[in-house]
């Protein structure tokens, strides 16, 4: 009986610590993803700022081409959104544009899975030598559940994962064919 109390008492220290530990962990995450296109900004910004283009581009919708999506009438621009619901892998949830800067910025929110998962998402596009420089970040914060505080360095690393591949992804598109201002011009086919 005394050594049952005594593993009862361990296991309980342990959970208690586990549990204190984790109220003491940041809540609070960020990540940030840059990459250089050769593309305008007003280009790249007109991608970011419709949100139906962001099946072109984004990783997500690679995930589960099958996903149920609605946009808001208007789709782009400023209060516009999309709300989708999908397979495991992509859960439902909600984008939607608070507020976007012609060519240089663009902000929005992500609520997902009946707001268990909440972000703020910053774009921000800057000239630089033949091309565009695109920062993307995205925050947010676990709230005060200690066990969410243990894998915020696993969310940090799947949300890096999925901003460096839509990045990826959006300079293979804006990249292909003729440049614009280039002297490259399609080459008629040829005839047999």
């Amino acid at each position: 009986m005394k050594s049952f109390r005594l593993l009862f008492a361990g296991v309980f220290l342990l959970v208690t610590g586990f549990l204190v530990r984790g109220l003491f962990l940041p809540s609070d995450w960020s990540v940030s993803k840059s990459i250089r296109i050769e593309a305008t900004q007003a280009r790249i910004h007109a991608e970011f700022n419709s949100l139906p283009q962001w099946e072109s581009w984004a990783v997500w919708f690679q995930h589960d081409p099958e996903m149920h999506r609605h946009y808001s009438d208007p789709d782009a621009g400023e209060g516009s959104s999309v709300t989708w619901q999908g397979n495991r892998s992509v859960g439902q949830g909600t984008i939607r544009i608070e507020s976007t800067q012609p060519h240089s910025a663009l902000h929005y929110s992500q609520n997902m899975n009946n707001g268990r998962f909440r972000a703020a998402g910053r774009i921000d596009l800057n000239p630089v030598e033949e091309g565009t420089h695109v920062t993307w970040t995205l925050t947010g914060s676990l709230g005060k559940d200690p066990f969410a505080r243990y894998h915020r360095k696993m969310l940090e690393q799947s949300v890096s994962a999925t901003l460096t591949s839509c990045l990826q992804n959006l300079k293979v598109l804006m990249e292909a064919g003729p440049k614009p201002g280039s002297n490259q011009q399609k080459q008629p086919p040829l005839e047999r």
